[in-house]
């Protein structure tokens, strides 16, 4: 299983850190997005792992090899940040320069994966155009087509959907889950738009001045607490088959529970007096507009 770990990356430029001792871990088979306010330090997170500037401290590994000793492990992430090309290049062009910057000398092996890739972001029909001429979206997916040149194990993602229409964002998702599932890939991808997060992937890691902040599922996790008027055994019984804790007459439950099968359970035997709902540290981040 391919496992990513990252351990105390800081960053400073001057006095202010962009990144103070930030840790995660990503596993195989996981698309986890990176969500924070600009300046947060999402980017720069990203451009450490990559390698693109250099931590003050912390490590990266890709299963317990240091990225930052063993540089070649780096050629099976495949990175997707502020994509650049040469414009007076075709697409080809530029996708065979990088292979051969890698080290590939096939011919037909670069021919292959270049096609392939091509295919996959909807680009093959235009991949003898200059990308000078390329719309912003084009180059959007060319640089999602970079990326997948090297992602065997990894994915990092910069804001891939910016300037895609509907169709290429579709294509982007649509490939990022099939990869994932069939070689066990881990994503970490960055996006504003928390509704593209949420069709994606499950979990999310929050960066707030550097700082990780939370690291969870994305699901609006409620916790839910009633008071009932009383509670009598056979009421009690019911409720913890529904999984619910009891404490005399209040009960205590989270979102991830079915609200309205307890709530008919209840009013056939007994009345509510009281119900209270605590949000999880995440709904309070986004409600206070902290992420």
């Amino acid at each position: 299983m391919n496992v990513f770990k990252s351990d105390g990356l800081t960053k400073k430029y001057g006095q202010k850190a962009a990144l103070s001792n930030f840790s995660f871990e990503l596993r195989g088979g996981e698309i986890v997005g990176l969500i924070g306010r600009n300046g947060a330090g999402k980017t720069t997170l990203m451009n450490c792992i990559a390698g693109n500037i250099f931590s003050d401290a912390g490590n990266v590994f890709m299963n317990d090899k240091d990225v930052m000793k063993y540089h070649d492990v780096r050629r099976d992430i495949g990175i997707m940040i502020d994509a650049s090309f040469i414009g007076y290049l075709s697409a080809v062009e530029n996708l065979k320069l990088l292979l051969i910057t890698e080290g590939y000398s096939n011919k037909q092996e670069i021919e292959n994966r270049i096609n392939e890739v091509l295919h996959i972001v909807d680009l093959h029909d235009a991949r003898n155009k200059k990308v000078a001429g390329y719309s912003y979206g084009m180059k959007q997916r060319l640089g999602f087509a970079q990326a997948l040149l090297n992602g065997r194990k990894m994915l990092i993602l910069d804001e891939p959907f910016a300037g895609l229409d509907i169709n290429g964002r579709k294509i982007v998702k649509d490939y990022i889950r099939k990869i994932v599932q069939k070689q066990n890939l881990c994503v970490l991808f960055s996006d504003h738009n928390l509704d593209e997060v949420r069709d994606l992937c499950s979990r999310v890691i929050c960066i707030q001045e550097g700082v990780k902040v939370y690291d969870g599922r994305l699901e609006e996790n409620r916790e839910y607490q009633f008071k009932l008027q009383d509670c009598d055994d056979m009421l009690k019984s019911e409720l913890k088959k529904l999984g619910v804790n009891i404490s005399g007459n209040t009960l205590l439950f989270s979102q991830n529970y079915d609200l309205n099968e307890i709530i008919s359970t209840i009013v056939k035997k007994t009345k509510i007096e009281k119900i209270t709902t605590t949000e999880s540290s995440l709904e309070r981040m986004l409600r206070e507009g902290i992420i």
